[in-house]
Order: C-alpha cells, then structure tokens, then sequence
C-alpha cells in the first residue's frame, strides 16, 4: 500500500472484504483504503442468510463511517465450492443486489461476466452463462443493470441513516473461539441473534468497533452490546459517558469478562460497567438447556444464565428455573440522564422481539414496520424507502405508513415519505 500511494498517489485504493471474516479485523484495515469493497455468496439453502446478509452490508457501511461502499463480488446464482450449489430461485438475486444499494452500495458487480467453458470455475455461474444470452440469468441480468441505472440518480453517494447501532469485536470473537472458555459459542451467530429484532422491524443498525468513544455512540439513540467479551477499560469508560450523557445502553451476556490482555476481570465481571448498569455479575454460567423468564417480560430463554447480584438495577425479569433460579436475568437501571440494561441470558425469539420494542419505545427510535415480520426488510436510502421479501411466499407487509404487498422474491420501492 505504502508503494501505491508513492507511486500512484492520484488512483484510489480498494481490496475485496469478505464479510464476517475471522481472519481480519476490518476495523483495523478499512481506514487504509480509499473505499469499502465487499464479496458476497449468500447460501440460497439458507433460511437465515438474509439476516447475516444485511448485517454484513451494514458492517461494510460501517466500517468507513457511513461512506458508501461497493458490491465486488456477488453472483447471479449458484456458485461452485460448497457440497450443494443450488440456485437462486428467480428474483433472489436481484432482492440481495437491491439489499446492498438499500444499505449503502454504490454499485453492484459481479463475478463473471461470462461462464467459463473449462477450467476449474466452469460451474460458477456469470452473467451470461452457458446457455447464452436466451437464458433466464441473462434476462434476468439485463432487468437488474436497468434498474440500477434508474436509480442511480436517487441513491448513488446518498448516507443511509441509522439511531440504533451495535458493537462489533474481533477481538471478542477471536477470544471466544479459544480452547477452554465457558461454552463453546459463535460470536457472529450470537451477535446476529441480537441484530434480527431490529432487521425484523425495519430499524437500520450500524456497526461500531468497541474502541468508538463517547463523541460517536451519542450519534446514537440506542446502543446495543452483545458478547463483547474482550473490553479494555477506555471502551467501558466510554460506554458509561454514554448512558450518563443520556444515551440507552443493552449490554449481554459474556461481555466485560476480560481486559484488552485477556485477564480476566476481578471482583465481579463487568469492570466499571457494574455502576452503569447496576449489577454485579458473580458467575458466568452456560445453560444446561432451556431456562424460563418470569416477571414483566415472561417467556423462554436459553444458552446462558449468569449469576447476577442486584445494586441500583431493577428487576425486569428473572430465572423461574436452572442454575440461576430466582436471579435477575434481565435489569434496567437509570444511570445519570441515560438507561442501562444488561441481559444475562439468550431469549427467545419471541421474548427478544419484545425487549427490542420496549427498547426502541424507550429510546424514541421509530421502526418502519409495525410489527416483526421475519424474511422482509425495510431501509430508507435516498429519499427512497426498499421493502425487500426474501422469502418464497407473498406477504403484505404492515407499514407505519400503511399496508404494502410484495410478492415472493421481490422488491418494492417507493418515495419514502
């Protein structure tokens, strides 16, 4: 990098990402390129690629700030390296191309123009693929190129705003990967698991690095911190201004147990976040199996139930069952001008979709739809609202601004207001 900014200082600088990728912390690397560039191969098998998807879209946005980014790599249907390589059925492919334009893409490429006739890519499919140009992949690539041009206008260098934003680490996930930890735990399926309320009511989430300091969460209405294993004590200072400065704090599980140099921390996991959220966490504990929630949120959790000890919190609910009967599962503490929560444990789908709307309620952060709605999405970019179905069947999906209906894999744009 060094020898292509001496020696070609005038051209701009970008590499492929790859989304969720272990081996490289993003954070680190995306302040030495000019623009964010992504690949992306979504599993058409997959009934939950669609949210690892708009959070993958939503990191590469992050990563520069909210600059917007580009599609590298994406293609048309299936790809040639897992065990199975479906296809995508018509119209997917065009639902996750306007998925990356809703969140903050400047351009959609893909790999290949052309399907290979040899060679070991041969069954990778392209643009124009081996049945030629009357074929659905290439109709179907033509449509999309139109599309994207008529809207280029509207959306091309437009921010995609957010007021809710979340905590990603790779440190945090590198440690929780080691041998002998707790549980063994993936941290992108846990940090996904908290990022799907707010994908399934329509509320646009950015990304942060845990060393964000105080200046940048109060950009933010709602912050949400999930599993931040690893935190050096300038993170947990920042996320204490934070809330005293007014802003709402959710803090989970597995999060605050160890400094920067792995050690854990003494005296009650948390660090200085104790006094932000008002408790002390005395045991980290995985669940054995499934735990229950009683009290003003009730319902089924699982995963983990810590051993919590109440200061200033108040009890939200609490373990009707396991290792934990009767301790606090999940508090809320008012903390100078701000709130804090912290949950000790993973709720269920059910249970998560009712604390992130007493969440967004609290923090006046509205949600595009009225109610969750798993498989669609709904972004604001450009003056432009993208109601996306990622799903085989038709939904008529309610709005804040009304009832729309989208046929199964499909998109509808309209004006956002």
């Amino acid at each position: 990098l060094e020898v292509l900014r001496r020696l070609t200082p005038e051209l701009p600088v970008t590499t492929n990402f790859m989304g969720f990728f272990p081996h490289a912390d993003y954070w680190a690397w995306a302040p030495h390129v000019d623009v964010v560039s992504d690949d992306s191969y979504p599993d058409p098998a997959d009934p939950r690629a669609h949210v690892r998807l708009a959070a993958q879209r939503d990191l590469m946005r992050s990563l520069r700030a909210g600059q917007p980014w580009l599609l590298m790599e994406s293609a048309p249907s299936a790809v040639n390296w897992r065990c199975h390589n479906l296809p995508k059925p018509p119209g997917l492919h065009r639902v996750h191309s306007l998925q990356a334009v809703a969140r903050g893409a400047d351009g959609v490429l893909h790999f290949q123009w052309r399907q290979a006739e040899a060679g070991a890519e041969k069954f990778h499919s392209a643009l124009l693929p081996h049945a030629g140009p009357d074929s659905r992949l290439f109709r179907e690539s033509v449509a999309l190129g139109a599309e994207l041009a008529a809207l280029s206008d509207d959306v091309v260098g437009a921010r995609v705003p957010a007021r809710v934003a979340m905590v990603f680490d790779w440190d945090s996930w590198h440690a929780l990967s080691q041998p002998a930890v707790p549980a063994a735990l993936d941290y992108v399926d846990t940090f996904l698991s908290w990022y799907a309320p707010f994908l399934r009511r329509g509320v646009t989430v950015d990304l942060l690095p845990r060393d964000a300091d105080a200046a940048r969460l109060a950009a933010y209405d709602l912050v949400v911190v999930p599993a931040l294993h690893v935190a050096a004590d300038d993170d947990l200072a920042a996320l204490d201004a934070y809330v005293r400065g007014g802003g709402h704090l959710v803090v989970t599980y597995l999060s605050a147990v160890l400094d920067s140099d792995l050690h854990a921390r003494l005296g009650g996991y948390l660090g200085s976040l104790r006094d932000t959220l008002g408790v002390r966490v005395t045991e980290i504990a995985p669940a054995g199996g499934a735990v229950a929630l009683v009290g003003d949120v009730a319902g089924a959790a699982g995963e983990w139930n810590d051993a919590v000890e109440l200061s200033t919190a108040r009890v939200v609910a609490a373990y009707a069952d396991g290792f934990a009967a009767g301790d606090p599962a999940v508090t809320r503490n008012g903390h100078g001008a701000g709130v804090g929560w912290y949950v000790g444990t993973q709720p269920s789908v059910a249970v998560l979709d009712a604390l992130a709307a007493r969440w967004l309620d609290e923090a006046g952060v509205p949600a595009l739809l009225t109610e969750p709605v798993d498989g669609v999405e709904a972004v604001v970019r450009g003056g432009l609202l993208f109601v996306l179905n990622h799903t085989g069947e038709a939904v008529d999906v309610r709005l804040t601004s009304g009832s729309i209906h989208v046929p199964a894999y499909d998109v509808v744009i309209r004006p956002a207001s």
